[in-house]
This record gives C-alpha cells, structure tokens and sequence, in this order.
C-alpha cells in the first residue's frame, strides 16, 4: 500500500468518525430536547381541543374588566328577581339563566340594577358575561345558584290540639315541618332538628290562651297557625 493510500484511509476513517460523533450528538439533542418540545405541543392541542367549547376571554382587556354583582337572591319564592352590581370597561352584558341568553344589558354607567326571570321551580343557574362595543368577551362571572320555592312550607302540629283544655300552667307544643325552615311560637325562635321535628313548652294563664306558630323557609314563604289552649285549674 502507497503512502498516499494510507493518507487517504485514515482520512476516510477520520471523516466516519466524526460523522458518527455529529450523528450521536443529534440523537441525544432530539431525545432530551425533542421529545419535551413534542410534549409541550401534544399539551397544547390537547388544552386547546378540551376548551374549544368555552368562551373566549380577551387576557389583555380581562386585566381591566371587573363585574362585581353585590344583590343576588339565593332563594326566592317569586319567579322574578332583582340584581344589583357594578360593571368596569365593559359595555354590555349578557344575561344567562340556566344556560340560556335570556336578556342582553346595554351599560351607560358603571353601575347596574335589573329586574330578571323566569326562574324554574328548584335550583337556577345564572352567570353575566361582560363585552365590549365589538362584542367580544371580556370577563364572566361565577355561577350563581338561585332556589326559587313558589309553595309554603309544610306545618304540622302533633299536640295539643285546638280547643284543648288542660289543668297545668305549662303545654308542650310538638310539630314538624320542612327541612331548612324556621319556626317561632309566639315569635319566639325554636329549634329545629335535622329532620324537621320541634317543640317547646309555652306557659300558660288561667282562661284562654292563643298560641301563634309560625314556619318560614329560606325563599320567605310563611305558614301559620294559631291555637286557642284554654287553662283550668284544679279545683
């Protein structure tokens, strides 16, 4: 072999080296480097796929827009209600109920006050959403929950009954009612059990003696009964 040859091969072997050393150094970039930029970007599509249903909030103008509802209901027992709130740098609101558009608000000033419905019998969801002239979306509010309860409470007395005549300067008065309903005998507060059971005892005077109870749920329904106890003493 020339000397010439030999030159030759050990820059062929030298080349084929360095070319397996580039090819190694870009196998290990794509590996460490690669494979996180294939997963970041697998993340993204896949964030972007997951809400492409929500609304879309404009994150510059978000920084500036604020809708602060200050009244709100949280149960009621009339289909109609009010709210009252404040709105900065947004120009309309959309008013949703339940998931349904069901008035747009064109605002003039910062502050807002309207009267909404129809609510639906039991528990209402109701969310504003605040844009700009252009309408887009600028900032929504949390969800809010409205129990509209259109019926009276239930107010059942057990004891004593109506007209009852009793010998003791003291009767016990035993009922029920409905869950989260308040109760007051002769406008005194009385407590309720978790399954809506009261009484309380009631001091009596000689003769006739009435007897006020009273039930009141969270949406302001009343119920009321009245009850005439005659007192007898002992002779």
């Amino acid at each position: 072999m020339s000397r010439l040859e030999k030159v030759q091969k050990k820059r062929l072997l030298q080349s084929t080296i360095f070319l397996l050393l580039i090819l190694i150094g870009l196998l290990i970039i794509f590996f460490t480097f690669g494979l996180n930029l294939i997963l970041t970007a697998s993340s993204f599509i896949s964030q972007n796929f997951s809400q492409k249903n929500e609304p879309t909030i404009t994150s510059t103008a978000e920084n500036f827009a604020t809708i602060d509802i200050t009244s709100i209901p949280t149960a009621t027992n009339s289909a109609k209600f009010l709210i009252i709130g404040n709105a900065l740098n947004v120009e309309l609101l959309d008013v949703y109920l339940n998931d349904k558009k069901i008035k747009e608000i064109p605002l003039s000033a910062d502050s807002f006050d309207e009267k909404l419905g129809e609510l639906s019998i039991g528990e209402n969801k109701l969310y504003l959403v605040g844009r700009d002239k252009n309408k887009k979306i600028l900032k929504k509010t949390p969800v809010y929950t409205i129990l509209y309860k259109p019926e009276k409470p239930k107010l059942e007395i057990k004891s004593p009954e109506e007209g009852q005549k009793v010998e003791t300067e003291e009767v016990k008065v035993i009922g029920s009612t409905d869950k989260e309903t308040f109760i007051k005998i002769n406008d005194m507060p009385v407590v309720v059990d978790a399954l809506g059971n009261f009484q309380s005892s009631v001091k009596l005077q000689v003769g006739e003696n009435k007897i006020k109870i009273t039930a009141e749920d969270q949406a302001g329904n009343i119920e009321e009964q009245i009850l005439t106890i005659i007192y007898q003493k002992e002779d």
